[in-house]
Order: C-alpha cells, then structure tokens, then sequence
C-alpha cells in the first residue's frame, strides 16, 4: 500500500494524555507528568517520541490551563526524553499560594487527582503518515518529528467531581467557569485537522466518525 502523508505546516496539533498523566507529587506545587508518549490516543495518533523537538519550550517552559495564553499557571523546571519510559516527561510547578484563587483551587484539585490530565501542544516538523488499516480506512495519523510548543494542565474530559469539589472550597463563579469551559481552542485545530485530511481523500464518513468515537 502507497504510503500517504499530511504536509509538515505550522497548523498546532494537541495530544492529550489522562490514565498515563497521574502526577507523582513531588514537592510543594510540584507534580511530575507523561506528557506524551507512543501509545495511540484517543484520535488514533502515535507521536513518536524520538521526534521531539524541545529547544524552543525550553527558552519559555510555562505551563497553561486549556492551552489558554491568558491562563498561566505555572512553569516546568524539567521537560525532557525519558528513554527508559519511551515518554516525553514533565515536571511541572503551580504558581505560589495566593497568585489567584484559580490556581489555589486547581493545586487543590490535582492533589487529590481529580484534575489528573496534561495535554500538549506542538506542530509536525516533518511530514505527517496517515495510518491506514487493510481495508483502507482511516486509523490516525503518525508524527516522527514534532516541535514542542506548550504544555497544559486540562479537565478534558470534564470530570464533575472537579467543579463539586471546587465549590465546596469556596471557588468563586470565574474559577468554577474556567475549570469547565470547552477548550475552543482545541475544538478549533480539530476542526482544521477535519479539512485537511478531507483534502487529501481521506472521506467525509471516515473523518467524522473517526472523531466522533473520541
């Protein structure tokens, strides 16, 4: 079977990683997470995790909440290739006590793992492979060289447990909203990502039942 690829661009792909990224607490505020690694995820996307590419990252290593700019929670001390674990692993570090009630809230959260999952977002420096079964349907896409652009702490998908426990804090209206909005951001590369597997043949029954089942 010919071999079909999807064009390096600079089009921001997310990968996001829930049962793996429970965080092993390491000090005050601190957690340790996989970020990434080879396990297909929910779109049936492999990244493999020798194409990381971390130098720019590493220059501004902050970490968001829902991939939002405006939403900085952090920073990560240490993100880099475990290579006995075949993973991209993150050290991550909340903002002190007192920043804003929003990260107090969140650190609350993650300590008791309900807020328990990280995504990622990067673009392909390389082409990307379009995985295909033997009967030609669409399976996802593999990534052999990618360029780490941030790192998220996400409620994807929305735990209720997350805003029940947040309340019961005493979190104020803005922070119970933000802990639940949909990720538009997201929402918005999957829907590129939707149109350009489109334009390259992949059909229209394929693509949006495969993004469907997520």
């Amino acid at each position: 079977m010919t071999r079909e690829y999807l064009p390096a661009s600079d089009h921001t792909f997310f990968r996001e990683v829930e049962v793996r990224a429970v965080g092993k607490e390491l000090g005050e505020r601190e957690f340790e997470f996989i970020a990434s690694d080879e396990t297909p995820d929910s779109y049936g996307d492999i990244v493999r995790v020798a194409g990381w590419d971390l130098k720019r990252y590493r220059k501004n290593p902050i970490v968001l909440f829902g991939h939002r700019s405006d939403t900085p929670v952090g920073h990560s001390p240490k993100t880099a290739i475990d290579d006995e674990r075949k993973a991209l692993v993150s050290r991550i570090k909340l903002a002190e006590e007192g920043t804003s009630d929003f990260i107090d809230t969140l650190f609350k959260l993650m300590k008791q793992r309900i807020v328990r999952a990280v995504s990622v977002g990067f673009r392909a420096t390389k082409d990307v492979e379009i995985l295909r079964d033997k009967e030609g349907n669409f399976l996802g896409l593999e990534f052999n060289g990618q360029e780490l652009l941030e790192i998220s702490i996400v409620s994807i998908p929305a735990n209720p447990n997350s805003l029940s426990l947040a309340k019961s804090y005493g979190a104020k209206d803005s922070t119970l909203r933000r802990i639940s909005e949909v990720d538009a951001i997201v929402q918005a590369s999957v829907r590129q990502r939707q149109l350009e597997l489109l334009k390259l043949g992949v059909s229209s029954d394929q693509v949006f039942k495969h993004h469907s089942q997520r």
